[in-house]
């Protein structure tokens, strides 16, 4: 009758894990999906930009156009990279085992967000001080701030959510068998840090 019963258990529990497994890899799919169509409408964007400065009959940007300085766009993308590590780190930990180990490099990862967004602002004033004011008539103030306020949109977002799953870590509500919710918000974050990348390479470097 034992035997029985630990056999119809241990059928039971290999069940419900293939079950975790099979709802965490449709979720996976999701997530990489949402990744995907928000890809395709930051490279829509860029796509966009590359146009008008195809278009343009003046200098890009134009002459006079206050620019980022170099340091300010460096600063930031070490900002952005630190997140994504911390995020990472964060996932390995939970998966080791150690939710509240992982809770630490979550609030970093969240604090790193916080800090880019700061970083970002300071870098639109000086812009806007400097003369690339709104509304105007060029081109490239108004391809500057949508570019990079839809960014940081993104990164407000994943600052928040980094910051609820450090609390819910902090509470062990996560485990090696229960750790999707931070793989899926770490892809978000790499994705923000790569959309930042690109759009440094292609507005500001080019």
């Amino acid at each position: 009758m034992n035997a029985s019963g630990n056999t119809v258990s241990g059928a039971a529990a290999m069940d419900r894990g293939a079950a975790m497994r099979a709802r965490d890899a449709t979720r996976l799919v999701g997530v990489v999906v949402f990744l995907g169509s928000w890809a395709i409408a930051f490279t829509s964007l860029l796509f966009a930009y590359l146009f008008l400065r195809a278009q343009s009959d003046l200098a890009w940007p134009p002459v006079g156009a206050p620019e980022p300085a170099a340091g300010r766009l460096v600063v930031n993308t070490a900002v952005a990279a630190a997140g994504s590590l911390f995020a990472h780190r964060a996932v390995a930990l939970v998966r080791r085992g150690s939710p509240r180990a992982a809770a630490a490099w979550l609030a970093a990862a969240a604090l790193a967000g916080a800090a880019f967004l700061a970083l970002q602002a300071g870098l639109w004033l000086d812009l806007w001080a400097r003369g690339l004011v709104l509304p105007s008539a060029n081109r490239y103030a108004s391809v500057v701030y949508t570019l990079t306020g839809f960014h940081a949109l993104h990164v407000l977002v994943g600052a928040v959510g980094l910051g609820a799953l450090s609390w819910r870590a902090g509470r062990g509500r996560f485990s090696p068998g229960n750790w999707a919710p931070v793989r899926h918000w770490a892809l978000f974050w790499h994705f923000v840090g790569l959309v930042w990348l690109a759009m440094v390479a292609v507005v500001f470097a080019l």
